[in-house]
């Protein structure tokens, strides 16, 4: 199975209800997280993160099970989740910022161009590790017994 699309990951960040590659819901829910930890009571932050943290894991996990990697490749210095879990990020704070901002506040502009770069890359890293050129981190052993424990069903 391939990587999703950057069109698939927006979309999951949107809160699209078609979730047609295995690790779009997770993407989904990060997305959400992100959303509630924006307005969030600082007492709640240390739970929206261990939940962050979780999903991170399972796609990370999903990643290794579909052995994408190839041992000769140039290695990526952040895990898939990490890449989708700073895209769903910075997808909640654009859109938080443009309902809140004045549309001429130049820091809309700057959270949509971020995203849009984040986009981009995120483009560029899937064809290279589906052509082999690049690899993502290996996780640990017990990244991957932790996620296994604490599976949300994101695939």
């Amino acid at each position: 199975m391939r990587l999703p699309s950057k069109n698939m990951v927006i979309a999951a960040c949107c809160g699209s209800t078609d979730l047609a590659h295995p690790i779009l819901p997770a993407i989904a829910r990060l997305s959400g997280l992100h959303r509630t930890r924006l307005t969030a009571d600082p007492v709640d932050l240390r739970g929206i993160d261990c939940a962050r943290a979780t999903l991170v894991r399972e796609i990370d996990r999903w990643v290794v099970l579909q052995q994408f990697q190839r041992p000769a490749a140039y290695l990526h210095t952040e895990s898939l989740g990490c890449v989708v879990d700073r895209m769903a990020r910075t997808h909640a704070w654009a859109w938080q910022l443009l309902l809140s901002a004045a549309p001429a506040d130049l820091a809309v502009h700057a959270a949509w161009t971020t995203l849009a770069e984040l986009t981009d890359g995120y483009h560029d890293l899937v064809t290279e590790v589906e052509s082999g050129r690049r690899r993502f981190p290996s996780a640990q052993p017990w990244e991957l017994a932790a996620a296994d424990t604490t599976r949300s069903r994101c695939w």
